[in-house]
């Protein structure tokens, strides 16, 4: 099985774990049930995990903090800062955000991820969203400074355009950008990937499942933040039967799930992409730690590829913007 070099000689396992839906978003968070898929995420082979300062409000920071004094594994941890989080519930039920990316708030966004994360140095660190009122040039900058302190490891960008991720490279060199990249969210592909490639930054791909969109009879929690995304409203999820019976019809030749599907397509798109898909359930780990000993025939990619373009889809990805 390949491996993706992301940093110096760290070798990451193609599927890592997003801890995100640990502690909100996707319902009631469970500790002990988030702990225990944590553990046997490493016994299966996964070597990272993604998490942020946004999630939970530092919850899921201090979760993975408690797994590494429980375990004697030691994943390559990447953790976030930018999006800062305000009281204030705005009507679609989120809370308003504002992002930063100035020199002393990152300063002080790492130190109270290392001390909720418990660990001296943290191996990825990036900036979850770029401060429209701050160069990039600045923001990295910044964080080249926590490299040269031995906070960090390696830098990464969140959502960043192509222009961004030239420029955020002249001024150090960036190890991964993270965006949303699945078959149902192809934008990526438009040019933030030949930038990545250009420069050698590797990619990561959250959401790998549309935010799992694997089916069309979906059962949200309370709580779900998914209620509030157009794609998943009852009248979307009927206009895209169509694709959902395309993935299962490809799930069952291969002897797949409909989620290994997805998740080998995108493996397929290069030797330089890893996925973070997020889980909370243990049979749902190991289906997607699986998926990258699949590989689909070159005429499912191409009927993948075919069927999932952007006008072929119905719904938005997001109520308001990201």
């Amino acid at each position: 099985m390949r491996t993706i070099t992301l940093h110096e000689d760290i070798a990451i396992h193609p599927i890592g774990l997003g801890c995100m839906g640990m502690s909100e978003f996707y319902g009631q968070k469970d500790d002990h049930r988030s702990l225990a898929v944590m553990h046997s995420a490493v016994e299966l082979g996964v070597n990272m995990f993604d998490t942020a300062d946004l999630y939970g409000d530092g919850h899921n920071e201090s979760l993975i903090g408690q797994f590494l004094r429980q375990s004697s594994q030691r994943p390559f941890i990447a953790t976030k800062c930018g999006i800062v989080r305000h009281p204030e519930i705005l009507p679609d039920g989120n809370f308003r955000r504002s992002y930063n990316g100035q020199k002393e708030y990152i300063i002080s966004a790492c130190e109270k991820s290392l001390k909720r994360l418990g660990v001296e140095t943290i191996d990825l660190y990036y900036l979850h969203r770029r401060d429209p009122d701050t160069p990039i040039e600045e923001s990295v900058d910044a964080m080249a400074t926590l490299v040269q302190q031995g906070k960090i490891r390696a830098i990464g960008l969140s959502e960043v355009t192509a222009d961004e991720i030239h420029r955020a490279n002249q001024v150090h060199p960036i190890a991964c950008v993270q965006s949303e990249y699945s078959l149902w969210s192809r934008q990526a592909e438009q040019n933030v990937l030949a930038a990545c490639r250009a420069n050698q930054t590797r990619f990561i791909a959250f959401s790998p499942l549309g935010r799992g969109l694997v089916k069309s009879d979906i059962a949200l929690e309370s709580g779900d933040f998914r209620q509030n995304i157009p794609r998943f409203d009852a009248h979307h999820l009927n206009q895209n039967e169509p694709l959902f019976q395309l993935l299962s019809d490809v799930a069952e030749r291969n002897k797949m799930t409909t989620a290994q599907v997805c998740l080998s397509w995108l493996l397929a798109q290069g030797d330089d992409i890893a996925a973070i898909p997020g889980t909370r359930h243990l049979t749902y780990l190991k289906q997607n730690v699986a998926a990258a000993q699949h590989p689909l025939s070159e005429a499912d990619l191409s009927l993948l590829d075919h069927q999932f373009q952007p006008n072929n889809i119905s719904g938005d990805k997001y109520l308001t913007p990201a």
